[in-house]
């Protein structure tokens, strides 16, 4: 009998536990370089951090674009920074998600964003 209350506890504490659990998604992101520079682009997390994959950023040639599939969170706000390597320009959060920006980051939910580097 013993045995068959300790189940049933657990089955209850499961059940409730079970909504807590993270979901994760898929955040696709494109960036298209149209500056005259070439650039890098690193992606952070809202609470703070680069992405781990992404850490020393992913070079993009002037010209060009990237498509980055990002692993995250459901609901989890990702930002993106750039800067060229003249040290000239930056784009986004920055290189070190340290600048204002209102239109650089996206909540994860299995969508895409875009995001274009001009001069």
């Amino acid at each position: 009998m013993k045995l068959h209350k300790i189940l049933a506890v657990c089955a209850a504490l499961m059940i409730l536990l079970l909504p807590m659990r993270s979901t994760a998604d898929t955040l696709s992101w494109t960036v298209s370089n149209q500056s005259s520079s070439d650039a890098a682009v690193a992606f952070f997390y809202s609470r703070g951090g680069k992405i781990p994959e992404h850490r020393d950023g992913i070079v993009i040639d002037a010209g060009s674009s990237t498509h980055v599939e990002l692993q995250c969170e459901r609901g989890e706000e990702i930002c993106f920074g750039a800067w060229d390597f003249d040290d000239e320009g930056e784009w986004g959060a920055g290189r070190n998600n340290d600048l204002g920006c209102s239109t650089c980051c996206a909540i994860c939910s299995n969508g895409s964003k875009l995001d274009n580097l001009y001069d």
